[in-house]
């Protein structure tokens, strides 16, 4: 049955979250249908999830380890590595989805009325289950390293959840300017690939230059990977210097989603 498109420019951000909580049913048939397409045709299905973490810890191990001679002082720079890789994965394959998103369900988008920002948080989902396995391989070999876990660690999901607002509120405002620039587009995966050297994912802030370091500061990705890491290692300590990126997080968020609400409509018109 094809429900008449409702638009919702005149919602506020908080009545537009009551709209998203109303659909809640969907974002589970969402994540329920990505899960099997996207593992439907393969025979090793989630293995994939850990082979890709491990394949790329090992290049950063092997290159900046022994090398570069670059080590964490802070934990055992393998855990290091592969603790760094999970969060910036989950950013950046959460941002990723939630840009590619929009198009791949267009079919269904046209025909039958919702909140669309449930699709990028449908896919962020997925990227979610799919990192905890990694997160899972990640706990063994801080058993295996005899690496302490902090007390802390039960500020994880709200990490996790961080990073995934973060993502998905870039993705709205790269969306927003994208529909009548798509260079935008085009340029985003160099973007991020840059992007990833100004954040401490594979090289501890201790080794960035002195000239450097107050730029990680203003990096809301750096910051919760710091705190992140804060939560999981006992002997990780958190530079509280990153606490204004962290919250900078909230204002683009809101703004995204104000952005979002009010334009939804003239989005799904220019795909």
């Amino acid at each position: 049955m094809i429900i008449k498109h409702i638009s919702a420019k005149q919602d506020t951000v908080f009545q537009y979250l009551n709209k998203i909580w109303e659909f809640k049913s969907m974002i589970r048939v969402f994540v329920s249908r990505e899960i099997k397409v996207r593992y439907a045709q393969t025979r090793l299905r989630t293995l994939w999830l850990l082979f890709h973490p491990i394949i790329q810890a090992t290049l950063y191990i092997f290159f900046f380890q022994y090398v570069f001679n670059i080590e964490s002082s802070e934990v055992v720079y393998p855990i290091f590595v592969l603790s760094g890789l999970i969060a910036w994965n989950l950013f950046s394959n959460s941002m990723m989805q939630s840009l590619n998103g929009m198009n791949e369900s267009i079919s269904i988008i046209k025909k039958v009325y919702f909140p669309r920002i449930i699709v990028p948080i449908s896919k962020s989902i997925v990227v979610i289950f799919e990192v905890m396995l990694s997160f899972l391989l990640l706990i063994f070999l801080m058993i295996l390293y005899q690496e302490p876990i902090s007390i802390k660690i039960f500020f994880l999901p709200f990490i996790f959840l961080g990073f995934v607002i973060l993502a998905i509120s870039i993705s709205i405002w790269i969306g927003a300017f994208s529909f009548k620039n798509r260079d935008i587009l085009q340029a985003l995966p160099y973007v991020i690939n840059l992007l990833i050297w100004f954040t401490p994912v594979f090289i501890p802030v201790a080794t960035y230059p002195d000239f450097l370091r107050p730029l990680l500061y203003f990096n809301p990705i750096a910051g919760l990977l710091e705190a992140w890491r804060a939560s999981l290692f006992l002997n990780y300590i958190f530079d509280t210097h990153y606490l204004y990126s962290i919250l900078s997080i909230i204002p683009l968020f809101i703004g995204g989603l104000w952005i979002f609400s009010r334009h939804e409509t003239k989005y799904i018109d220019l795909i």
